[in-house]
């Protein structure tokens, strides 16, 4: 009932806080897919599309992030 906290200072895992994004994610998806299959709330989005495009718009945050820092701000 009383745990002790460790004597040790924690440090998070990068594999362990990259592991519960894609598990969060992967729930909304299902939350999601649950919701467009049972209730027909979604009945008009393409999935498929929807999540390529959010690949896609993500990968470019991300390269002009990595644009930014490496080139623009150092300079």
């Amino acid at each position: 009932m009383f745990k002790r906290p460790p004597s040790y200072p924690r440090q998070g895992c990068s594999i362990c806080k990259t592991l519960r994004v894609v598990v969060a994610m992967a729930v909304f998806v299902l939350v999601l897919a649950s919701f467009s299959f049972d209730l027909g709330l979604l009945k008009g989005i393409q999935f498929t599309d929807m999540f390529a495009t959010i690949i896609g718009v993500g990968f470019l945050v991300v390269l002009g992030w990595r644009v930014w820092i490496e080139f623009i701000r150092k300079g």
